[in-house]
């Protein structure tokens, strides 16, 4: 019979911060991902559609700030920084 592998401390530590990692981006991922998924769906639309983007932006709490700020165009982005 084998027996089994020995891993080394550092080793099973470098494991064991890379697999709390993994999961902490899947769910920072996932977990959003879905409560977007289950908001489009109350109201009968799909996250990836523009009616969506619209009703989020809608109901943006900071939606104001927009206007205090510039955004360039794509148009204008040839112009900055000359």
């Amino acid at each position: 019979m084998d027996s089994p592998a020995k891993v080394s401390v550092p080793t099973m530590a470098l494991t064991i911060r890379f697999m709390k990692s993994l999961l902490l981006h899947l769910f920072f991922y996932f977990v959003p991902l879905q409560q977007l998924d289950r908001m489009a769906s109350e109201v009968g639309l799909t996250v990836d559609s523009a009616d969506f983007a619209r009703w989020m932006d809608e109901r943006d709490p900071l939606r104001e700030f927009r206007l205090r700020f510039a955004y360039p165009k794509l148009r204008h982005l040839s112009t900055v920084g000359k």
